[in-house]
């Protein structure tokens, strides 16, 4: 996790480039939930390879998670699992790697999500600020995880359209 299977996107996004799907110089990586994770994670692991990053829901920081997963019953249940998996959280955690992050970030996090702690997102998006890194936060005070209500759905992609407007537009 944020090591080989990064190493993956990265490779698919190579492919892409050598089949003529995809062009190199407008690569916006994306992704929710674990793919969320993914795209921040994108950004730093190949900070050159994109030009802007959206994260739906994204898991921030790999031990508060960890820790938290499972809750009460399970808690650190699947701890050895992760840890065969991803050695060192703190290393492969965006929130450790923010200084390397050097393109626009979008952030959009439903407050009602059960699955990842809308504090994923707003840590994220504090501390990019901080850091003085372009970023763009939407919570959304009735979206879940899933973004099951239409309206939610629809503000999500709406702001995944705008910041794509304006931090990757069309040729």
């Amino acid at each position: 996790m944020g090591l080989a299977m990064q190493d993956d996107i990265s490779d698919g996004l190579a492919w892409a480039v050598r089949e003529g799907i995809a062009d190199p110089a407008r690569a916006c990586i994306v992704g929710a939930s674990y793919g969320g994770y993914a795209a921040m994670r994108g950004v730093i692991k190949d900070p050159d390879l994109y030009r802007c990053a959206i994260s739906i829901s994204g898991v921030a920081n790999l031990r508060r998670e960890v820790n938290d997963f499972g809750g009460y019953f399970f808690k650190g249940k699947y701890a050895d699992d992760w840890k065969k998996m991803t050695p060192d959280f703190a290393a492969v955690s965006p929130i450790n790697g923010i200084a390397q992050i050097k393109v626009p970030l979008l952030l959009i996090h439903g407050r009602r999500d059960v699955t990842v702690d809308v504090a994923q997102s707003d840590s994220m998006a504090a501390k990019m600020r901080a850091a003085g890194k372009a970023v763009e936060y939407l919570p959304l005070p009735k979206a879940d995880h899933y973004f099951t209500r239409q309206p939610d759905r629809l503000m999500m992609l709406n702001a995944i359209g705008d910041f794509l407007a304006k931090n990757n537009p069309a040729p």
